[in-house]
């Protein structure tokens, strides 16, 4: 019973080690914000950081492997008494994303941070929403693929210190970048003095660009990365209501989901990609997608 007794309590101990390893020392992000964790005298779990670098904005005590309770909360991060699951997610890319999702007791995603590595966070959801083949009003083709354009490199350029907005071509002209339900809309970009910190501004309006609805078997529709990558809540602040609603849906839709709402069904009708099943118990979504869905749901109740 002693041996019995010891083990249980070795393996308890070496669990918890495991999981405060998981967690701590380590840089978590919602898209915008970072927090560094770190392990309190008390044995929770603090987050120090966030948007103005003031102080503790997430303390949450564990309660098994993998699993914690929030204690206490500030910002916009969840409320007291959500649970916050640890979880691995590999993307459409096979890269593995480690996040911490809170829900509440509805179920419902009140939070989600990623472990930040070593990629730009301000550029992600500017270059995975501009990414895409467009045609202009002559049936020019302009194909934008990960921070180049017909295969010529650009540089992205921030905007307004917080989202990047602007690129640059070689030859130095910088066009800013209106997305639009269609496409994009290409602005000349100009320097703005008036701004004491300094950022690029928009200027004379450039052209139009639509959007082809596939740009390759894989990624479809105008949110084509929402079933390739993992999203992230500050991301979606930048979406209406509506445009959150085609967004989630479309995770469907590339199943070949039927819609019974009116608008639904007449938007993803007019896709060339779309392909409905005659029996929706055949959807499956994949982990990666069924995530999105729920954060983009929650953002989407949020925004009412």
């Amino acid at each position: 019973m002693k041996k019995t007794f010891f083990t249980l309590l070795t393996i308890t101990i070496l669990a918890a080690t495991a999981t405060a390893q998981n967690i701590t020392n380590r840089t978590w992000t919602d898209g915008l914000g970072g927090w560094y964790c770190d392990k309190a005298e008390n044995g929770n779990y603090q987050f120090v950081g966030g948007y103005t670098d003031a102080g503790l904005d997430w303390e949450l005590k564990g309660i098994g492997t993998d699993k914690y309770k929030v204690v206490d909360a500030e910002f916009n991060m969840s409320g007291n008494g959500c649970t916050v699951t640890r979880m691995k997610v590999i993307d459409g890319y096979d890269t593995e994303n480690v996040v911490l999702v809170a829900r509440n007791s509805k179920n419902v995603i009140t939070a989600l941070l990623a472990e930040l590595k070593d990629w730009n966070k301000d550029d992600q959801l500017f270059l995975d929403m501009l990414d895409g083949i467009y045609t202009d009003s002559q049936g020019k083709e302009y194909n934008f693929a990960r921070e180049s354009l017909n295969g010529e490199k650009f540089e992205v350029q921030v905007s307004d210190g917080n989202m990047a907005q602007c690129f640059k071509l070689k030859d130095g002209k910088i066009y800013w970048v209106e997305f639009t339900d269609k496409g994009i809309d290409l602005y000349n970009a100009v320097w703005d003095d008036d701004n004491p910190v300094g950022y690029y501004k928009m200027s004379t309006f450039y052209k139009s660009l639509t959007k082809k609805d596939q740009i390759t078997e894989i990624l479809t529709g105008q949110y084509p990365y929402t079933s390739m990558k993992l999203v992230l809540p500050s991301q979606l602040d930048f979406f209406t209501k509506a445009q959150l609603r085609v967004m989630r849906n479309e995770i469907y839709a590339r199943h070949g989901y039927v819609f019974s709402s009116a608008d639904l069904k007449a938007h993803f009708s007019k896709m060339s990609w779309y392909k409905p099943l005659n029996d929706n118990s055949k959807v499956q979504l994949s982990q990666l997608e069924q995530l999105n869905v729920d954060l983009i749901k929650a953002w989407e109740n949020k925004s009412e």
